[in-house]
């Protein structure tokens, strides 16, 4: 099937979005070291396997098995239902990645300077519940997610998804229940404060008011 300008042309602006969303995440982090990368007033923390830096060399063989195509296979548009489906995943992947930014941004923006690297809480600092916090609990972890996923989806990469879901996934998981242990020893509060939140994504209240 010949894929026409217009088809093209929607096919590059989704790459642009999707480069400029996961060039976003970077920079933020660049400045968030930047800002927040030295602070030498630690009251408590907790050194894990998984910090900064390894989610940054994960990302670095994730993207490399992408790029050498390890996993993933060719789509041929063979027929008019293929190349709608495959428009689909590239629409519904961009999107991902784009919320994975917004999200991102949006947690350091209310994060500010309770970030780091490695699992600590400074001398004065405070719970943030507002803002994106006030349903998830660990925002930026949710956007890499959400980024991974929409990587695998737009180069409809098995491997990619598989690292994701037994990789970094369960790493990422170990780290925010790390995180929270020590939030939980330090905030009288943050234990009801998890009651009302979801951990990655915002939590379903499945019982109804009365009932």
């Amino acid at each position: 099937m010949e894929l026409d300008g217009g088809v093209l042309l929607l096919y590059y602006i989704l790459s642009i979005l999707a480069t400029i969303s996961v060039l976003s995440i970077f920079v933020t982090l660049f400045v968030a070291f930047s800002l927040y990368g030295n602070r030498a007033t630690v009251k408590k923390s907790k050194h894990t396997f998984f910090a900064t830096g390894s989610m940054v060399a994960f990302y670095g063989l994730y993207f490399t098995v992408m790029q050498l195509g390890w996993g993933g296979f060719r789509y041929v548009y063979d027929s008019d239902a293929a190349f709608y489906i495959n428009t689909a995943l590239i629409i519904s992947a961009t999107a991902l990645v784009v919320a994975g930014a917004i999200i991102n941004l949006s947690g350091r923006l209310q994060l500010k300077d309770n970030w780091a690297n490695q699992i600590k809480i400074y001398e004065g600092q405070t719970l943030v519940t507002g803002g994106i916090y006030k349903t998830i609990r660990h925002p930026l972890y949710t956007s890499l997610i959400l980024l991974f996923i929409g990587g695998s989806l737009a180069y409809k990469n098995l491997l990619c998804a598989a690292l994701t879901a037994f990789v970094f996934f369960p790493s990422i998981y170990y780290r925010a229940k790390q995180e929270e242990l020590l939030l939980c020893d330090e905030f009288t509060e943050y234990s009801a404060y998890m009651e009302k939140t979801g951990m990655f994504f915002p939590k379903i209240n499945l019982h109804r008011s009365g009932q």
